[in-house]
């Protein structure tokens, strides 16, 4: 019996050993352990005031581990099956004696396995929050298994998009719009559910049941009555971890179905002479001439989706702002202000902005490595610095948007509220200036990341960021305390700008390398 389960699971082990031994994995579990330990001994002096400090040390890593597995989820789950159809290698794994079960658990399942270890490398040390108090072994525990189940519901909720689609952002996309139907659309509608109740109509309805069960099976939720049973304030009953396995069970079995139909095409037969584009497919994808920034052209039109791109993200933006306009209104029941509309603007654009700047400079590079066109740019008559300005010159068109509505907001913020009256002291220009650094200092290593890592340099920006963030607070809190905080902000800047300077020489080197590996 076993004989005829080990072709099965033969993918499967190859790739737990090649995770296992990867020089990625130790230092991700160190690191994991050492964050942990810097936000401890960082908060230990603020312990001191608080009844209960080990539920707020336990909330925050329960939070941060969840939105970094809804990241890292969406970065590396999500290119499964894609990476495969893309470097057009699945049909050479259909021919050997694996079948779509076997690839699905080597795949798939193997990066799951991945991510459960890094979740149970944090059990031992987070059990120090039993010492400091307030909490006890089965909450910890059942936070554990709580974010395990969501991790095993985003795997496969990824895997089933990697399998229907052809390509890895399209997974990604879909990936996204899942979780934001499953856990972020019930806010609304519970919301809306409330606000009728206050307004005097209770009646209730099945909606409404619905509505509030499925809020019952929201993880943040269940994270949140496991760690304070009695302070939480959740007018339901909640539990995520039966829901979220057997749904993942569902979305599994969806992918194993859809494989056979999905992944046995033939594009990866041999090459067809290609046909001739019509005259409409020539206007249809007709393009100005390059001119003199050739680099900047087409990363415009390519990476960006050109002028299409730019009105599709104004629309979609609009379209966003408009339903949190209407949710607004529908809650209050009464006029809006703009004090309220310029907030909605400047947030929304700001969240925007940061969420697009990161992934740009993700792509920026990692898109010429899965498209192995970096080696030709790199035989430009261009130079190293000169191909880099070039990237980013294009790259930073697609940012108009997001740009645009923030400064939207704030304008509406500061012509329509006496609040928001800005005082242009060297504290408010220090602090501006440290958040420029930190976007410059993100950017740049998120690029340097893209051109080590094939998956998830993004996700892996942000962990790093979040432990300087902590180094900082616990190399800086003492200091903090004992003046008004502008000359440790701008020494915070200086060394900022010292990595900015050790990431950014480092650049041209791995982008030779990369060229070279081509």
């Amino acid at each position: 019996m076993f004989t005829r389960l080990r072709p099965i699971f033969a993918l499967f082990v190859r790739s737990m050993r090649e995770q296992s031994r990867a020089k990625f994995t130790p230092i991700s579990r160190a690191a994991i352990a050492l964050i942990i330990l810097l936000f401890i001994a960082a908060n230990e002096r603020s312990f001191t005031n608080q009844s209960a400090p080990g539920q707020s040390v336990l909330m925050m890593l329960v939070m941060v581990n969840f939105f970094t597995i809804a990241i890292f989820g969406l970065s590396t789950f999500a290119s499964a099956i894609t990476e495969e159809k893309e470097e057009d290698t699945l049909g050479l794994l259909q021919m050997t004696k694996l079948n779509p079960l076997a690839i699905l658990l080597g795949k798939s399942t193997a990066r799951l396995c991945e991510g459960l270890l890094l979740l149970a490398v944090q059990v031992p040390f987070t059990m120090l929050c039993i010492t400091l108090g307030g909490v006890s072994m089965h909450q910890v525990l059942r936070c554990y298994a709580i974010l395990a189940s969501f991790l095993f519901l985003l795997c496969n909720i990824a895997l089933l998009w990697s399998v229907v689609c052809r390509r890895t952002k399209r997974a990604t996309s879909m990936t996204t719009l899942t979780g934001i139907v499953l856990y972020i659309l019930p806010m609304f509608l519970v919301a809306l559910t409330f606000g009728a109740r206050f307004r005097g109509q209770t009646s209730e309805s099945w909606l409404a049941s619905f509505v509030q069960w499925w809020m019952s099976i929201n993880p943040i939720f269940d994270l949140t009555a496991a760690i304070q049973p009695r302070g939480s304030g959740l007018p339901f009953e909640v539990g995520s971890i039966g829901p979220s396995l057997i749904c993942g069970v569902i979305f599994f079995c969806l992918a194993w179905m859809l494989f056979a139909p999905c992944c046995n095409s033939g594009a990866e037969s041999a090459p067809r002479r290609p046909e001739k584009p019509t005259a409409q497919a020539i206007r249809r994808t007709s393009r100005p001439r390059a001119g003199r920034r050739a680099i900047a052209w087409k990363e415009f039109f390519f990476h960006g989706g050109g002028f299409r791109g730019l009105f599709i993200r104004f629309v979609s933006y609009a379209a966003v702002i408009l339903f949190l306009v209407w949710w607004m209104v529908s809650i209050l029941h009464e006029h809006v202000r703009s004090e309220s509309i310029g907030i909605m603007f400047w947030i929304s654009g700001l969240i925007a902005f940061s969420i697009e700047f990161g992934l740009m400079s993700a792509r920026m590079f990692a898109s010429e490595r899965k498209n192995k066109t970096l080696g030709a740019l790199y035989t430009l008559p261009l130079g190293t610095g000169r191909l880099i300005r070039h990237k980013i010159l294009g790259s930073l068109s697609q940012l108009i948007p997001s740009v645009a509505l923030s400064l939207l907001g704030l304008a509406l913020l500061l012509t329509r509220s006496s609040g928001w009256n800005l005082h242009f002291n060297d504290g408010f220009l220090a602090g501006l200036f440290l958040s420029i650094t930190w976007y410059i200092f993100f950017a740049v290593l998120v690029m340097y990341l893209s051109l080590r890592m094939r998956r998830a340099p993004f996700a892996t920006g942000l962990c790093v960021m979040f432990f300087i963030y902590i180094l900082i607070g616990f190399t800086f809190s003492g200091m903090f305390r004992h003046g008004d905080g502008t000359s440790q902000i701008l020494s915070i800047t200086a060394v900022a700008w010292i990595g900015i300077a050790i990431i950014a020489s480092r650049i041209p080197g791995r982008i030779a390398i990369a060229a070279a590996d081509e």
